[in-house]
């Protein structure tokens, strides 16, 4: 039922957006003068109604995920041990969560790496499916094995070590490697460095929500900060341009002076975006274009 109230309230909803909208000021006949600044902003109202619609439209797309982070085990072995050494051991510990981001006190020697052991079982929901693992981050680096097979690294393990910062990680999981009706098993051999850490953001879904998850922390965490680079480096070239370029007709110390403290944030930035420049990922040996061209076979 329509009620005076509700009038009353739909009328005052209308006055407070056509006074923002129009940027106007509350005046003294508002009673009188609100019919005429309604239909002056009508077409404003009208585009502000259908963008809040199309908003309160968007229905978000529910996955089912298997969060590993849950029962996370850990093992610390020398350097020399290898995967199928792991794989016949039984001496998992349970890897308390808040350890997870202090990898290293778990080190009874410097040298040594954790290897992180997960089980899961598929739901019914997943089951015949490529699925993705997304990891928030894992420093420094690591190896990544699904059962008996070996899937990817992420970074670069000694003896030229290079961690991936703050990038997420996804790794496809072919549903050939997968025990449909069986326990599955993620291994992570972790090479610690300095600030050995794996994120509780751990999960396995379906290709698309795993990757396109990933794909956010990493725009979040380095890829906006690259953004910021390439913009402070034409800023940086823009102002020693003006600096040389006008240097006999005005002479502008400050212009030097930003240019390069521009160019000396970049460097600043650079630890913590540097994997998602192409040629700085070349470099150490960390490709993601396989990663990418099985994600294509599956969405197309």
């Amino acid at each position: 039922l329509i009620t005076s109230s509700t009038i009353t309230n739909s009328v005052a909803f209308l006055k407070a957006i056509a006074f923002i909208v129009g940027g106007h000021s509350m005046p003294v006949n508002s009673h009188i003068q609100m019919p005429r600044l309604i239909l002056k902003n009508f077409t404003k109202i009208f585009l502000l109604f259908l963008t809040l619609i199309s908003f309160s439209s968007c229905k978000k797309k529910t996955y089912t995920r298997i969060n590993l982070a849950e029962n996370l085990l850990y093992l610390e072995t020398a350097s020399h041990f290898k995967f199928e050494d792991v794989k016949r051991t039984k001496e998992f510990n349970e890897l308390p969560l808040k350890k997870a981001n202090k990898l290293n006190s778990l080190l009874t020697t410097e040298q040594n790496y954790i290897w992180i052991k997960a089980e899961f079982t598929i739901p019914d929901e997943l089951k015949n499916k490529d699925l993705g693992l997304c990891v928030a981050y894992l420093r420094s680096a690591g190896e990544i094995y699904l059962n008996d097979y070996y899937l990817d690294t992420v970074g670069k393990m000694p003896p030229h070590e290079f961690s991936t910062g703050l990038s997420a990680h996804y790794s496809l999981l072919q549903k050939t490697l997968l025990n449909q009706d069986d326990v599955n098993t993620i291994y992570i051999k972790v090479f610690p460095g300095l600030l050995g850490a794996i994120s509780t953001t751990f999960f396995i879904s379906e290709v698309e929500d795993s990757f396109i998850t990933a794909e956010n922390i990493s725009f979040a965490n380095s890829k906006i900060l690259l953004i910021c680079s390439g913009v402070m480096f034409l800023v940086f070239i823009l102002y020693i341009i003006m600096f040389f370029g006008l240097r006999k007709i005005i002479y502008k110390p400050e212009y030097l002076t930003f240019a390069l403290l521009n160019f000396y944030t970049i460097h600043f930035l650079l630890p913590f975006s540097g994997t998602e420049i192409p040629f700085i990922s070349k470099i150490f040996g960390i490709n993601e274009e396989y990663q990418f061209c099985q994600l294509i076979k599956i969405v197309m």
